[in-house]
């Protein structure tokens, strides 16, 4: 069972799924055939939206010095929301990520702006993190996005010039002072007046805000943070 999901895992194929049956990413439970999100039935159900109120007053209103303007999260970060992001990013699983932007497009779509001078922008990680990772996860949600909304993707329009450490055991303090500066446009990057900013997971907003500042130094007028997932419940406070 466990090469089964292995294999199913980082080689997917129409044709494994006669072979090898595909796996739930969260519960291991066998399907009978693949979706755009690798999950059981079980655990697409317990995938929940989060509403534009809650994110705006918990996240994007808590934001200290705020240069991003809003933010839009499409889901709860829960369990199953967990196992999928880790998978992503630790079991060298780049399409994941590319599925996982298309799922969530239809749910964010009408939080997003239509004007024309609009660009996605991953948020960017440090050379050094991603030479290890082989990608960047937020690149690939990005691209998801691209396929399913039309909106251009500007990869490498900003840069991660300083490595930071990771946030997960920091509290809100110290998450605005590990990013600080991080953040440089690319030299000769032409932006658009608009700008989404992609990442996986958005806590305090703090990455996504030292982005935001770094884009308006350069002349962007608005910064929308996009997210898949931020978390509500306390255990999930850090991720």
């Amino acid at each position: 069972m466990k090469l089964l999901a292995h294999i199913h895992r980082h080689v997917w194929h129409p044709l494994l799924d006669v072979i090898f049956p595909p796996i739930c990413f969260h519960c291991n439970t066998p399907m009978n055939a693949s979706r755009l999100l690798p999950l059981c039935d079980a655990c697409l159900d317990g995938l929940a939206p989060i509403s534009p109120a809650w994110v705006q007053k918990h996240v994007v209103d808590r934001i200290e010095d705020r240069a991003v303007d809003t933010i839009v999260v499409a889901l709860e970060f829960n369990a199953i929301i967990q196992s999928l992001i880790h998978h992503l990013k630790y079991q060298a699983m780049p399409g994941l990520g590319i599925r996982l932007g298309k799922w969530i497009a239809p749910q964010v779509v009408a939080q997003l702006p239509t004007e024309q001078d609009i660009g996605l922008v991953p948020v960017p990680l440090h050379r050094k993190r991603q030479r290890e990772r082989g990608y960047n996860q937020s690149e690939k949600i990005a691209l998801g996005l691209r396929e399913k909304t039309g909106i251009p993707l500007l990869k490498n329009a900003l840069k991660r010039h300083r490595h930071t450490r990771s946030q997960t055991t920091l509290n809100r303090q110290e998450r605005q002072e590990n990013v600080a500066n991080a953040f440089r446009v690319s030299p000769h990057s032409p932006l658009p007046a608009t700008i989404i900013l992609v990442d996986d997971v958005v806590t305090t907003g703090a990455t996504m805000n030292a982005c935001a500042w770094a884009l308006k130094t350069a002349g962007v007028q608005r910064v929308i943070g996009l997210a898949v997932a931020t978390p509500r419940d306390a255990q999930f406070g850090a991720v």
